[in-house]
């Protein structure tokens, strides 16, 4: 059940000494999947905040999942890494595998917690020339990354960014204007 699996990855990130601050949950086709996002008190670098991500479908189309990455603070941007993932199939033990895995992760948060400072902060102080960010972009739009109809809103989001944290011509900001769109 979609509440099981939301309630054991709850239990684990309390007793792993974690503290939701928002959770965002969601069902779709009929009750049939499950997606969810609880952002964390733990902090990551300023305006950066640890969140994880869980989904189920009782369906099967696709396997109980938990993954770890960072929320945005400053505005609703979520982006996660691929570095803390859980996926299990839906099968006789599959949900006690799940728990196991999910315990295992979080005890490996506070790892990802500083690789994930350390490219933040790389990010933050790496000054990105206006010719080579088109550059990014349209590569980006070439590779298929981003589609014709979101790549002005890429552009726009990067150009002229609403928030004061995304005003420097850095990586982060790029980053940021590609996650947020």
């Amino acid at each position: 059940a979609h509440r099981a699996v939301l309630d054991s990855v709850c239990a684990a990130l309390d007793g792993a000494g974690f503290v939701i601050c928002r959770s965002r949950l969601a069902v779709s086709h009929g009750g049939a999947r499950f997606f969810g996002t609880l952002d964390l008190t733990t902090s990551i670098v300023e305006n950066v905040s640890l969140a994880v991500g869980i989904r189920n479908s009782n369906d099967q189309s696709f396997p109980i999942g938990f993954c770890c990455g960072e929320r945005v603070t400053v505005c609703d941007n979520l982006s996660f890494g691929s570095e803390v993932v859980i996926s299990k199939k839906h099968t006789r033990f599959g949900k006690e595998r799940f728990d196991e895995g999910v315990a295992r992760a979080l005890a490996s948060l506070v790892e990802y917690q500083q690789v994930a400072a350390e490219r933040i902060e790389r990010m933050r102080h790496c000054l990105l020339p206006d010719e080579f960010a088109n550059s990014l972009m349209l590569r980006a739009w070439e590779a298929g990354i981003v589609s014709h109809r979101l790549l002005p809103q890429v552009i726009c989001a990067y150009r002229r960014p609403q928030l004061a944290a995304f005003q420097a011509r850095t990586t982060w900001s790029l980053f940021n204007a590609f996650t947020a769109v």
